[in-house]
């Protein structure tokens, strides 16, 4: 991050040529690029390593954009930036005079956890749920946990200990948004159960907890 003064045409243009220099080089890049880590010799991993953070980049474009240097130099990223300031702090820790890492995810687990709960919907035939039956699935599961602290104050204490079976809330009849079908049920407990192995059984990560 740098400030400057207010800037001039000939800085604009000045920043306009190091980005036509910068531009091509990143799409010649991604056109030769190996198909998979196996095809990336280790001298080449380190450039392309280097190339998706390099500083230099940047500093080049504060340079010609305001005609003088940087001071100081940082580095802030939150999420997946947050994991590349942490590669940067490990890799390259001289690059930056100060690196800010925001929530970081460190396993890719803790990413595949959403989409799982949104494909059991949608890989179960029928098994999507509307909004409408969110409050309903709730009710049903705080009637189920909340007791199991001691106390019944319509909250679930502690949801880890809470097994609720989303079958308890079968439709009777006809489907309405106080019931659940059956493809709408399996989709829940997939949801509840977590994502497990599809040939051992074993679980990856665990599942949504009811709240």
């Amino acid at each position: 991050m740098a400030g400057g003064p207010e800037t001039s045409p000939r800085q604009r243009n000045r920043c306009g040529e190091v980005l036509q220099l910068l531009v091509p080089m990143t799409a010649t890049a991604r056109a030769t690029a190996p198909s998979g880590p196996s095809d990336i010799p280790k001298s080449l991993r380190l450039r392309v390593s280097r190339s998706t953070r390099d500083p230099l980049q940047a500093v080049a474009i504060v340079e010609a954009f305001y005609g003088k240097g940087t001071s100081h130099n940082y580095f802030n990223g939150c999420s997946d930036g947050g994991r590349e300031a942490l590669m940067e702090a490990q890799r390259f820790a001289d690059d930056f005079d100060g690196i800010i890492a925001g929530a970081p995810p460190i396993t890719g687990h803790t990413w595949s956890r959403p989409d799982f709960g949104m494909n059991a919907r949608c890989w179960t035939t029928g098994g999507n749920y509307p909004q409408a039956k969110l409050p309903a699935i709730q009710r049903a599961a705080v009637e189920q946990c909340d007791a199991l602290d001691g106390v019944k104050d319509g909250l679930i204490e502690d949801p880890r200990a809470c097994h609720f079976d989303p079958g308890k809330i079968a439709c009777k009849g006809a489907d309405s948004p106080e019931c659940l079908t059956a493809p709408q049920i399996g989709a829940l407990r997939k949801i509840y159960g977590g994502p497990k192995n599809p040939r051992t059984g074993a679980a990856i990560y665990p599942g949504n907890r009811p709240a």
